[in-house]
């Protein structure tokens, strides 16, 4: 938890250092027309010298952003696994790194559709934006459901395997799982 804690302060504290180190150096109108700030606001600070480091910087920022990103989307889609939300060949671990390497295939096989779609950078950050805010609230339905679920019991329709729940039917007729309850 520390170590979280402290990593997200450092990471907040350089963002705003950074958000008003721009603001004091350009004018709103110069970041409104700017279509890249970094070489602007290099420029402005100690001419075009300046301009390939803190791009370099913006990359590395972007590319640990998007490797962490793509860590933790495969752990939720293993841990949706694991509770027999989605089907059960994504809960599959690495036998030596123990790693879910399934649902980081299936997350790499998204993106590739994704780039596949299109390569006009505006459009697939709005798809991608799209699709991260629909699992968003995907996740926040879920989280209502379970809640209501453990208030309200559901007692007309019971999972038995005389009468099974449909979505874990379907789903385990192709993850090669069974539903059973008892001993």
């Amino acid at each position: 938890p520390k170590a979280i804690i402290c990593g997200l302060v450092i990471v907040t504290i350089s963002y705003l250092l950074v958000n008003i180190a721009f603001l004091s150096v350009l004018s709103v109108e110069e970041i409104k027309t700017s279509t890249l700030l970094v070489p602007t606001f290099s420029s402005h600070l100690a001419g075009s010298s300046l301009s390939i480091p803190f791009s370099l910087l913006v990359f590395i920022s972007l590319f640990g952003s998007f490797l962490g990103a793509g860590f933790i989307n495969g752990r939720f889609c293993f841990a949706a696994s694991r509770e027999h939300h989605l089907p059960k060949f994504l809960s599959f671990l690495h036998l030596q790194s123990n790693t879910p390497v399934t649902a980081q295939m299936m997350h790499a096989v998204i993106t590739l559709l994704m780039l596949c779609v299109t390569t006009r950078i505006g459009l697939l950050l709005r798809l991608f934006v799209f699709v991260s805010v629909g699992f968003d609230i995907l996740v926040l339905c879920s989280f209502f459901y379970v809640e209501i679920q453990e208030v309200i019991p559901r007692t007309s329709i019971q999972n038995t395997p005389d009468n099974p729940n449909p979505i874990h039917t379907v789903l385990d007729k192709y993850s090669g799982d069974s539903y059973h309850t008892g001993p």
